[in-house]
């Protein structure tokens, strides 16, 4: 078979793999809070940056059409998997990004990236997930590609893709200043290594391309960040956003985890008596592949080493900040699976018959054993806590909370804008404003609120919330205690003469 026709199938496999009930899963609280400000652009045509908090705006814009060809102008008629699809082809479309450097990879290692990117569990869970970092890594990927092609001689066509993919990336998520560095000091490393400044006419052509990329990227960052020029604000607060980074970078929280969290979950994890979970073949591989850069013997020794040394540097980088959640990995993986590509190709495209025969059968053994975890950590235990990728998820349980409160719609003489009072912390109280999103008389209190009316159809709250309003409620509700995400639950409690009304139904 063609190798171009492997790409395709491989690629064709990594979509299906990545899109398949994508609305099984129930709704991560960061994907619902994405989702509601993309669901804000929607229905009133207007987006304008926070720097405190949901990152950049590629993920709103570019989820749009997605979103509306399901739904039309109506949020309340989205469902997640229309919002789920525009990862799930970012995730696909990664894919094909080693084969933008194939004169620096190799034929053989492009096909094997390709596939190693198809079926990796980080990547696949991640891309089927509504949040930044499946883009994040796609820019990410581009600007690489980009920065190759003006290495191999590229003109203006790859300074420009290099600088849309950094905009691009930029109007992601804020930690593309992690990209850029190790980027920068990877390649400045790699020149000085070489000895390979450019000079004469050498040099006036890069000096081109880099005021073509930075014009470029200014350009793609401006658009977005000023909501294509109406928010004029987004340009500072893209600015004060970093400061909130750093702040919550080097502070302690709930996210705060040990240095090796990420090499924790990529070599051998297990949660109680959970199943095993590693994608330790893949880091194997790439450090076969960092060494025969090292040693020179890949097709562009130079671009290698400028991989090894940039995917070091952002593993080291992200492993030293106290701040951390699993899906950071995926963009240090990405570059990891490029070096394993060319590891994989130096098993199977030298030597003896019988060497890379049995090079090909590990690497396909590693990738069979990688796209069963991913079928695992995607479907079976796309909830699971004893997935690794899972990370405060909602429980399957919340969604029986949420059936409670349409039923007791279902009966009320006023169906979807029957009063709902939510009592609890703005932490604890996320997915709800997605799951409540078609109901119009939804209200959001702190955990200090008391009800003043005493004939409320239904309250949800957390726990300590709803130990001080029993007395209030005293026998006029029947509630009920649902597991919101491990370790946190809410209340919901639904007038009694509703719930007599639901079980007359029945």
């Amino acid at each position: 078979m063609k190798p171009a026709l492997i790409l395709l199938a491989v690629a064709v496999g990594a979509l299906a793999l990545r899109a398949v009930d994508l609305g099984d899963r129930p709704v991560h609280h960061d994907e619902a809070n994405q989702a509601v400000r993309c669901g804000q652009l929607l229905e009133t045509g207007t987006y304008v940056y926070s720097p405190v908090d949901h990152h950049g705006p590629t993920l709103y814009y570019f989820a749009l059409p997605f979103v509306y060809l399901q739904a039309g102008g109506a949020f309340a008629a989205a469902s997640i998997a229309a919002f789920r699809w525009l990862p799930a082809l970012a995730g696909a479309a990664l894919v094909l990004v080693p084969l933008l450097m194939r004169r620096a990879l190799g034929r053989q290692a492009v096909l094997w990236a390709a596939l190693l990117t198809a079926v990796s569990p980080a990547l696949v869970y991640y891309s089927r997930f509504f949040i930044q970092e499946m883009l994040f890594v796609l820019f990410a990927g581009l600007f690489l590609a980009g920065l190759w092609g003006c290495v191999d001689g590229g003109g203006r066509g790859s300074a420009l893709l290099t600088g849309v993919a950094a905009g691009l990336l930029q109007a992601t998520k804020e930690t593309c200043v992690a990209v850029f560095a190790c980027a920068a000091l990877a390649g400045a490393v790699t020149v000085l290594g070489h000895r390979c400044m450019p000079a004469g006419a050498e040099r006036r052509r890069w000096r081109v391309l880099i005021l073509t990329a930075a014009l470029a990227g200014l350009a793609t960052s401006t658009l977005l960040y000023s909501s294509f020029f109406t928010n004029f604000q987004g340009l500072a607060d893209q600015v004060r956003a970093y400061g909130n980074l750093l702040w919550r970078g080097t502070g302690s929280g709930e996210h705060t985890n040990p240095w090796h969290y990420y090499l924790h979950i990529l070599t051998l994890w297990r949660h109680g008596q959970g199943p095993l979970w590693s994608e330790a073949g893949i880091l194997i591989l790439a450090l076969i592949g960092a060494f025969r850069a090292l040693a020179g013997r890949v097709p562009h020794p130079a671009w290698g080493r400028f991989l090894a040394l940039y995917t070091f540097l952002l593993t080291v980088l992200f492993s030293l900040i106290p701040y951390k959640t699993p899906w950071n990995l995926c963009v240090f993986l990405h570059g990891a699976i490029l070096l394993a590509g060319m590891g994989a190709a130096g098993l199977t495209a030298n030597g003896p018959l019988w060497r890379r025969a049995a090079g090909a059968a590990a690497v396909l053994g590693i990738a069979a054993h990688l796209g069963w975890q991913a079928w695992r950590a995607a479907l079976p235990m796309s909830a699971d806590p004893r997935n690794p990728y899972v990370y405060a998820h909602t429980s399957r349980d919340f969604e029986g909370a949420v059936e409670r409160i349409e039923k007791a719609a279902a009966v009320h003489p006023a169906g979807r804008s029957l009063r709902i009072d939510v009592i609890s912390s703005v932490t604890n109280h996320w997915p709800l404003p997605w799951y409540l999103r078609g109901y119009d008389q939804v209200g959001y209190y702190p955990p200090e609120h008391v009800p003043q009316k005493p004939d409320l159809p239904v309250i949800v709250s957390t726990v300590g919330v709803q130990e001080e309003l029993e007395a209030w409620m005293g026998d006029r509700y029947i509630t009920s205690l649902w597991q919101l995400r491990p370790g946190t639950f809410v209340c919901v409690s639904v007038r009694l003469d509703l719930m007599e009304r639901i079980a007359a139904a029945r």
